[in-house]
This record gives structure tokens, C-alpha cells and sequence, in this order.
């Protein structure tokens, strides 16, 4: 599959969790449509890069590299099942939730996407309606569709 000036780009930020799983395929069945790309985001925390002895260019990017193939292995199989192409994106960045949101955004900017799919985490009950923190700064600063899956 190639792009195509009619492709749409949808990006799906994603972590290790069932949440994301979840969207992804919701977003598969309902969203999808033949041509369109999946973008996969992940944004390794600076926090994974840093201790008391300086770890090396080559250690981050092994990091990197790690990060990429755990959403090789976790997640692309769903789209190979549905014949969706996509791309997987690993970034370095801050650990906090208005950093990697920033990133979610600039990332669905420069792509044009017509949907950013994010999960809710379940937190529990007491906050069963919250979403998390990143999700709440792409809902009120992106520029691009954000569906939130439950």
C-alpha cells in the first residue's frame, strides 16, 4: 500500500496498556477506511535517558530502537489483520503530561490527521469520567479531531 493524496492520516499516540489495544481496534473497524494510514506515536520520557552516570548517544538510541520494537510487536499486528498500512513514530522527550501532549499535537499538525485516537486509562472508580492528563491537554489544544475511546 502507498500514500496517496486521498490518504487520511490517523495517530494513535500510544503506552503499554490494554486502554490503547482497545482504541486501536475500535478505530480499525469504525474510522478506517482503505488507503488511510495509521501513524503509531510514542514518546519515550528524557527521565528513561538520564541517571547519575550519563548514558551514551548509543544507549538512548538502543532505548529508542526498544521502544520501536515493542510497538512493532504489541500493536501492528492488529493492522496487518486488516491490511491498514502504518508508521511507527518514537520520540525523545519530558515525562510530563503537557510535554508529551505538545508533541501528540505538533505530531497530528505536521501530518494533517483527520483524527487523533486516544484511550481513556481506567484510573478507578473514584475517577471513572477523568481522563488522564496527556489526553486532557490534546482535547483542549490540539487542532485536530481527538476521539477519546472509554
Amino acid at each position: 500500500m502507498t500514500e496517496t493524496s486521498s490518504s487520511r492520516h490517523l495517530l494513535v499516540p500510544v503506552d503499554d496498556t490494554e486502554e490503547n489495544e482497545r482504541a486501536l481496534e475500535w478505530a480499525l473497524e469504525h474510522i478506517h477506511k482503505q488507503g488511510d494510514i495509521v501513524h503509531f506515536l510514542h514518546v519515550v520520557p528524557q527521565s528513561q535517558f538520564t541517571s547519575v552516570i550519563q548514558q551514551s548517544e548509543q544507549q538512548e538510541e538502543m532505548l529508542v530502537d526498544q521502544a520501536h520494537n515493542w510497538i512493532q510487536e504489541r500493536f501492528t499486528h492488529t493492522c496487518d489483520q486488516v491490511g491498514a498500512e502504518y508508521k511507527v513514530t518514537v520520540l525523545k522527550g519530558t515525562n510530563d503530561a503537557d510535554s508529551i501532549g505538545q508533541f501528540v499535537c505538533h505530531q497530528a499538525e505536521q501530518l494533517g490527521a483527520a483524527v487523533v485516537v486516544m484511550a481513556a486509562h481506567n484510573k478507578g472508580r473514584q475517577v471513572k469520567f477523568i481522563v488522564g492528563s496527556v489526553t486532557r491537554f490534546c482535547i483542549k489544544f490540539c487542532n485536530k479531531t481527538v476521539l477519546v475511546m472509554h
